[in-house]
């Protein structure tokens, strides 16, 4: 926490995210063939703590040759992130 602290960035998010796992020993080896497909076709990836499921990132010009890639291995879910800064929104 403290290194992603030192610089609350996405992408040093996915590296500390990504450093946890495998550090921790939580990283199952299919899980880590995934996160090094994602690494090498554009994306950051990584694992989380609940299950064998692996989320990645990857900037717009990497979304396509990133899924392909990821498809290899399963089904693929696509999502968006938002950059608007979350609100308390009054019924």
């Amino acid at each position: 926490m403290s290194e992603l602290l030192k610089k609350p960035t996405l992408e040093n998010f996915m590296q500390q995210s990504k450093a946890f796992a495998s550090k921790t020993g939580l990283m199952s080896s299919r899980a880590k063939d995934v996160i090094e497909a994602a690494n090498s076709n554009g994306g950051l990836a990584s694992q989380a703590m609940l299950g064998d499921t692996v989320f990645a990132i990857a900037p717009y010009s990497q979304q396509f040759r990133l899924y392909e890639a990821l498809q290899e291995f399963g089904e693929v879910l696509e999502y968006g992130i938002s950059t608007c800064v979350p609100r308390l929104m009054n019924e």
